[in-house]
């Protein structure tokens, strides 16, 4: 089964955040990121229980070439992405997300 993927609205604005960061100091790093970002989620897609669970279903996989990682749940249809984090970032921050992804 190939699930959809949706992706709250906080995590969507931490990957534009970094897509505009990128952007400003390289012409192609942006781009690469993005493609890299959208590897990943048809990974995620194809396999999603492929990943290590960090917090009870909560998953994550991390970039290859950047310092970011997805951190995703697997609902009954869809595939939820609650944060794109960088690494040095707090490993927790996004558990205040968590009552934003309730059944």
């Amino acid at each position: 089964m190939r699930y959809e993927v949706v992706t709250h609205p906080e995590a969507f604005a931490e990957l534009q955040e970094a897509l505009d960061w990128l952007d400003e100091r390289s012409l192609w790093a942006g781009k690469r990121l993005s493609r890299e970002y959208d590897e990943h989620i048809s990974l995620i897609r194809d396999t999603p229980a492929s990943f290590r669970k960090i917090h009870g279903d909560y998953r994550r996989v991390n970039l290859r070439r950047f310092s970011y990682h997805v951190i995703y749940r697997i609902r009954q249809d869809h595939i939820f992405v609650i944060a794109f984090a960088h690494d040095k970032r707090h490993p927790d921050y996004w558990k205040a997300r968590i009552s934003d992804d309730q059944d």
